[in-house]
């Protein structure tokens, strides 16, 4: 940023961000969508809620990948961890 101060710029500038840290989460490079621990906790609430209104799997994936700005194909794979877990007994419900 100091060469700007002796030498001001022309045009457009691009900042690009990333992560400080690598575990964070990681960058889906279809969608350059950081998927963090927070936004998979969220993803599954989102599918728990959707499946306790009565939502058939299907229907619940693609109304939260809606929502979250997604591709069904990762949501669809968060769903499919939640089913693993309820047939093996575990409630995902109480995290």
């Amino acid at each position: 940023m100091q060469y700007f101060d002796k030498k001001k710029p022309k045009g457009e500038i691009t900042i690009v961000l990333a992560p400080l840290n690598a575990q964070a989460g990681h960058v889906d490079k279809r969608t350059d969508q950081l998927m963090t621990p927070e936004l998979f906790k969220e993803i599954r609430k989102k599918l728990l809620e959707e499946i306790k209104k009565g939502s058939p799997p299907a229907e619940a994936v693609k109304k939260v990948a809606r929502t979250c700005l997604l591709p069904k194909n990762k949501i669809y794979a968060i769903m499919i961890q939640l089913k693993n877990e309820m047939n093996s007994g575990f409630n995902p419900g109480h995290d």
